[in-house]
């Protein structure tokens, strides 16, 4: 593990976890959400707006052509160009962000809705001292043991500054097939049904996929003795599937929250892990920092935020994990023995040639294509498994 050094990060928040919930007399129909995040490194700012939608609608509409720039505390304006439809986009280049600056949000619609956010002070986030797993087993809603890692975190302020944190990342994790299929089968074009095995170009036994986190995960340290955060989990996986198979590696990000951005992520935790009662805070009560210049009234989705970014991250590979129990595995039952003649047949209904016959032998062996091709589940193109 190695922590990497901050980068300046200006967030705001994402409002996809919300309960669709919509009280008499409310509606969250066509509210402004806003989310994306502003950063000195090189992959740019961005900064995505859309419009909610009906309850059963699951996609929000894209809020278009609109004039997003954020503004400094010396009147400097950094413009952003939609790249996309509701994706707004600023080169590295063009903000050079700085702790203790204050910083705030403009958004002018194309119908001509203005709107700002409060401005905010940019804050120091302090580094994250470790991430590290420990093998645990779960229970299931219906009370089936899962076998997996917990991944937790320990963060430590020793200046006493932060005491509000919140947390996200990203997962990778390498798909390897029980079934290596080795070969293609070339046509015989003078022998109609015929051919024969060649050595595979392209493999398909190693992929890869990604997942990021959906939860929220915030935590104070006010009330404690020292500004330190001991043990956090961060997620749980477990064995099933692909991801403790081989290897695993997961990226966590951590900013610094002022009191009312705790209070908002907090409020938006309680919202989307709520048991829906009625006296959960409905979404459009969870009152952020942006708001409609001409209509106070009006609710929008989002809180504008300031702070650096704290790296980290973990990598676990299958023979570390000796403790942990695996579900069997199925695929190589489900081998068969394919004389050349019918082997077309058996590409067509989804099986690849795991090896061939005996030397002068005309049969191949064969596995079904979930059992052989990883690009039912994933990509071949590696990830990064640790941050830059």
């Amino acid at each position: 593990m190695r922590i990497i050094t901050l980068a300046i990060l200006i967030f705001f928040v994402s409002v996809g976890c919300l309960e669709r919930f919509e009280p008499q007399g409310t509606t969250l129909t066509n509210l402004l959400v806003v989310e994306g995040q502003l950063t000195t490194g090189a992959e740019g700012n961005t900064i995505k707006l859309s419009r909610t939608r009906a309850i059963g609608m699951k996609d929000m509409v894209p809020e278009q052509n609109a004039i997003v720039k954020v503004t400094d505390g010396q009147s400097n304006d950094y413009l952003f160009k939609e790249t996309l439809p509701g994706t707004y986009y600023s080169p590295a280049a063009d903000l050079t962000a700085k702790v203790g600056e204050k910083y705030m949000l403009d958004i002018v619609t194309a119908g001509g809705s203005h709107y700002q956010s409060s401005p905010v002070t940019l804050k120091q986030t302090p580094p994250i001292e470790k991430v590290y797993y420990s093998s645990e087993t779960r229970l299931t809603d219906d009370g089936k043991v899962l076998s997996g890692i917990a991944i937790y975190l320990d963060a430590f302020d020793e200046n006493n500054n932060t005491n509000y944190y919140r947390w996200e990342w990203t997962e990778n994790w390498e798909i390897q097939m029980p079934v290596n299929s080795k070969f293609d089968f070339q046509v015989d074009k003078d022998t109609i049904g015929m051919g024969y095995p060649i050595p595979k170009i392209l493999p398909v036994n190693i992929c890869y996929n990604s997942d990021t986190s959906s939860r929220i995960m915030v935590a104070s340290t006010k009330t404690l003795s020292e500004d330190r955060v001991k043990k956090y989990e961060i997620n749980f996986t477990s064995t099933k599937g692909f991801k403790l198979k081989s290897l695993y590696g997961i990226i966590v990000k951590q900013y610094a929250l002022d009191e009312a951005g705790y209070k908002y992520w907090e409020a938006l935790r309680a919202n989307s892990e709520g048991v829906g009662t009625l006296f959960d805070p409905q979404p459009y009560e969870l009152t952020g920092n942006i708001f409609n210049t001409s209509d106070a009234n009006e609710p929008v989705l989002g809180y504008f935020d300031a702070s650096t970014v704290s790296v980290n991250s973990l990598v676990v590979i299958r023979d570390q994990l000796d403790s942990l129990v695996y579900p069997l595995e199925q695929c190589f039952e489900e081998k068969d023995t394919v004389p050349y003649r019918l082997v077309q047949d058996y590409l067509q209904a989804g099986y690849l040639i795991d090896t061939t016959g005996l030397f002068g032998t005309t049969y191949v062996i064969m596995a079904p294509v979930d059992c052989s091709d990883c690009r039912l589940y994933g990509s071949l193109e590696r990830p990064k498994f640790r941050p830059d």
